[in-house]
């Protein structure tokens, strides 16, 4: 039993620690792509049959990789892992948060409810607008190369869901944390 006492503000205090570190890695990648640009870049496309492409260009599975990558295209192409990263960071914060307010005998302390909402935009925004990105990118590249493929990449309605489950929860959180009578 005390050993799991112990174990419990660790992982608080690692979960922080991931999020940050989740946040700064997430940025610094696109940082690097920016310093990328005019080498390659790397999108997803839908493949067809019968397309002919430059040799700055080559095809593997659904991934097609290009040169002469503008600024722009390697932002959107790495877009996805800093938005991920972003997210993980208040993710880590609003988890932190919410771990302490649990750890103090307080799971339903004034603020723990919006804490929850907020889990709940962190998932919609990386699984939704994070998704999007490299299909941006990669319709910026066939436009530049006026390949005659489709922009790939994959939307899932997971982060949707999980998110309005969250937003439930939060609104459990807000409605227990009012005083009767209210």
């Amino acid at each position: 039993m005390v050993e799991s006492v112990r174990r419990v503000p660790f992982l608080t205090v690692m979960t922080l620690w991931g999020g940050v570190g989740a946040a700064l890695w997430g940025v610094a990648y696109v940082v690097n792509g920016v310093t990328q640009a005019g080498a390659e870049v790397v999108v997803p496309v839908v493949p067809a049959a019968g397309v002919a492409l430059p040799e700055s260009v080559r095809l593997e599975g659904t991934n097609l990789f290009a040169w002469d990558s503008t600024v722009l295209e390697q932002v959107l192409a790495r877009g996805n892992v800093a938005i991920l990263g972003l997210c993980a960071g208040i993710a880590g914060v609003l988890l932190y948060q919410l771990m302490v307010s649990i750890l103090d005998g307080e799971p339903f302390r004034r603020g723990n409810w919006a804490r929850i909402a907020g889990l709940a935009g962190a998932v919609a925004v990386a699984g939704i607008v994070g998704s999007a990105l490299p299909g941006f990118a990669a319709a910026m590249v066939l436009d530049r190369l006026d390949l005659g493929l489709r922009p790939g990449g994959a939307f899932s309605w997971w982060p949707g869901v999980v998110a309005l489950v969250l937003l439930g929860v939060a609104q459990t959180f807000r409605r227990a944390g009012v005083p009767a009578g209210r």
